[in-house]
């Protein structure tokens, strides 16, 4: 139920509120459609869609950044909680976590982690990334996890070389710093683990990714068993965001938050209001080249 009210949040946020809306399911779940306030019962969802919409503004001015949460009437929203996070566009990017959700392929007996750049992709460009941790939660299970605090933790990835031999990875205090040109042809995989739980996953890489590389690769978790590879799981290199705060807002609906200086980057800013039982979720981003002011 909460992936399918994140699936209509995102059609929207793209296409705007449709003319017409069907709500239909094929799946064994839901399994029940009342009472309507059990967040499990289809009628729930369907509450959930017909909520006021909302409008949330953002601005930057000198250090801080701030807006106006309002239904789409214009009537301001009090009390709310804004969450802010950064996004760098340009320089080195930032170390930060960078997350995929999904569900497991039927007859998974086994995960492994794998790193591409300018291979199996279609894409092509330059690397110069750094990675803290692979990590594979499942929704009911303990995590499997792959770090490179000491060499084994190195091992565990066999080579560290492009397709032709030469070595494109070291271990810098307990970091692999990964660096490939543009044409360079690299897999890497990690040794494979057992994995035999069926159900929904969270799929998270810890990694310093430049904007520079966004283009040239992707992290994965691949699902396999005895006869090879089932499917897998891609996080695209991309910068990862910081968060900068919660911000509440006032009678009027307004919200502000000071924001750090970010040297001669360019960067992004999402503002993000999660929505509750009233109100629809909401949000705007800003660009700003150079320094805050």
């Amino acid at each position: 139920m909460r992936s399918a009210e994140a699936h209509m949040t995102e059609a929207e946020r793209a296409v705007g509120t449709p003319d017409h809306v069907i709500f239909q399911s094929w799946d064994r779940y839901p399994r029940k459609l009342l009472p309507e306030s059990a967040p499990d019962a289809f009628t729930h969802l369907i509450d959930a869609y017909f909520r006021a919409r909302t409008n949330l503004t953002s601005s930057v001015s000198g250090n801080a950044l701030g807006g106006k949460l309002t239904t789409a009437q214009a009537q301001p929203i009090a009390g709310a909680k804004v969450q802010v996070q950064l996004t760098p566009l340009s320089g080195d990017g930032v170390m930060g976590a960078l997350v995929a959700q999904g569900t497991m392929p039927p007859g998974t007996t086994s995960i492994l982690f794998g790193i591409r750049v300018n291979a199996e992709c279609g894409c092509s460009g330059s690397a110069n990334v750094r990675i803290a941790e692979f990590r594979f939660q499942p929704q009911n299970g303990p995590p499997t996890v792959r770090t490179f605090r000491n060499a084994r933790g190195v091992r565990e990835w066999g080579d560290m070389t492009d397709s032709k031999g030469a070595r494109i990875a070291n271990l810098e205090n307990g970091v692999l710093h990964l660096v490939a040109r543009r044409g360079q042809l690299v897999a890497m995989n990690s040794a494979q683990t057992p994995e035999h739980r069926q159900g929904n996953f969270t799929f998270s890489v810890r990694a310093q990714v430049p904007a520079a590389a966004v283009g040239s690769g992707y992290f994965a978790v691949f699902f396999m068993n005895d006869k090879g590879e089932l499917s897998r799981t891609r996080i695209p290199f991309r910068p990862a965001s910081v968060p900068v705060g919660t911000a509440v807002t006032g009678s009027d609906g307004s919200w502000s938050i000071r924001l750090s200086g970010q040297g001669e980057n360019d960067f992004a800013i999402l503002a993000q209001y999660a929505g509750d039982e009233r109100y629809w979720a909401a949000q705007s981003s800003v660009a700003e080249s150079g320094p805050l002011r």
